[in-house]
């Protein structure tokens, strides 16, 4: 198995991937972690990603002990792979109730390919979000299912009119009353506001959080050869958002509760005993 640095090198290299696939990777590490790995990876974890919440779980998981065995944390790395398998397959149930035929989306996300396939989307314009590749990676796999229509963020607002929806993903969102995703996401949900357009927001719940998200992580690129640093995050508004498809369920309007609601359940099943009070989607 590789080793912690190994995996974190991996992590720190991508900017293809959502926190979907952070998630993964360090509950594959913890699955098989040696005892003598568990302190740094609990030193590097808020480092890799700022502002995915699926990874700032997994550091606060790790922060209520300072006593982890190595097969307590192998223990609950398996514990948090299966909740990510289930979560999947609850979300893909949720999102068979919907019906979309054109959609627009940005960058690419895995549970945003499970919610447009089991929509039935027809056609998907996809908005080529710079900096990073992500989008090469949504036009393959989206277009799979769907004819792929790749436009610029300039033309976002002038070709919204050919869709019904906007679709999104996040890597967060939390109980402040934001979510993050891929920067770009909030001008296009702007730009959805303006013509009329609903926004629904898809992802697991192990991507909610009760603590504000802080600093989101910075990029370095190159426009015109010069070098710019800019935040790979939007921080979107939750009113923005006007269906919250989740594998605990479906909200309308989503509020901060809501999002409460999703981080308890999820803890529940981490640390049993928690507390967290029954939920139940709103269709």
């Amino acid at each position: 198995m590789p080793s912690v640095q190994e995996y974190l090198s991996e992590m720190r290299r991508d900017l293809v991937h959502g926190s979907g696939w952070y998630f993964e990777k360090i509950s594959e590490l913890l699955s098989g972690i040696r005892e003598e790995e568990l302190p740094a990876l609990r030193r590097s974890l808020p480092s890799i990603r700022p502002g995915m919440a699926s990874i700032s779980n997994i550091y606060e998981l790790l922060k209520t002990r300072d006593d982890w065995s190595t097969d307590e944390a192998r223990d609950l790395g398996r514990k948090l792979s299966e909740f990510k398998a289930l979560s999947f397959e609850r979300l893909r149930r949720q999102a068979r109730g919907t019906k979309i035929g054109r959609a627009v989306t940005i960058s690419y996300s895995k549970a945003v390919e499970l919610f447009l396939m089991e929509a039935g989307v027809e056609s998907v314009t996809l908005i080529q979000s710079k900096p990073g590749n992500e989008w090469k990676v949504a036009q393959r796999e989206y277009g799979k299912f769907a004819e792929v229509t790749l436009i610029p963020e300039s033309a976002m607002i002038a070709l919204m009119g050919n869709v019904d929806s906007v679709i999104i993903g996040f890597d967060g969102i939390f109980a402040s009353g934001y979510l993050t995703n891929k920067v770009g996401t909030h001008p296009l949900c702007l730009a959805a506001r303006e013509v009329g357009k609903k926004v629904v927001a898809v992802g697991e719940s192990f991507k909610s959080s009760v603590k504000p998200p802080g600093n989101v992580f910075m990029i370095n690129t190159r426009i015109s050869g010069k070098k710019v640093v800019i935040p790979l995050f939007d921080f979107v508004p939750l009113n923005l958002v006007g269906l919250l498809v989740t594998d605990i369920g479906t909200f309308v309007s989503p509020k901060v509760r809501d999002v409460v609601a999703l981080h308890e359940e999820f803890i529940k099943k981490m640390i049993p005993g928690k507390g967290a009070t029954p939920m139940q989607g709103k269709q």
